[in-house]
């Protein structure tokens, strides 16, 4: 997602909703260069709140804007975001290194020529482990 997405949003009168899972971090990057045995450089934004204002960027574009931490308002977010008429930004946040173990499964399916679809699952184990019972795992 970047910010054209969220002004043709606006333009269009798009009532899409974006939940964006914020761990303060380039977490991905991270996790390749940890794998390949390189330093940790230019991932980590300085801590929590020091990265992208999700929220203020929802706000900047005239969004609805909501910032969640646990599955409880997460869920509540999401049902009042389906009510509204333009687009809604959830930004979830997550623990830093929520991605951590992730990609294993997925390196070893893909390893074995399993689908893509068998893949993706793998890779969102992140997220249900953050907030149990709320991402559809089935996909």
């Amino acid at each position: 997602m970047d910010a054209r997405e969220l002004a043709t949003f606006t333009a269009l009168g798009l009532p899409i909703v974006i939940c964006v899972l914020v761990d303060d971090s380039l977490s991905l990057i991270e996790i390749k260069q940890r794998s390949s045995q390189r330093p940790n450089l230019g991932v980590n934004f300085g801590g929590p709140g020091l990265g992208t204002d999700f929220v203020g960027l929802a706000r900047a574009f005239g969004g609805h804007d909501v910032a969640v931490a646990d599955p409880a308002a997460l869920a509540e977010a999401a049902k009042a975001a389906l009510t509204h008429d333009r687009f809604t930004l959830i930004a979830g946040q997550i623990p830093r290194r929520a991605y951590d173990g992730a990609f294993e499964a997925q390196a070893v399916r893909a390893s074995q020529g399993l689908s893509h679809v068998t893949v993706k699952r793998a890779a969102h184990k992140a997220w249900p482990a953050t907030f149990p019972g709320v991402w559809p795992t089935d996909r």
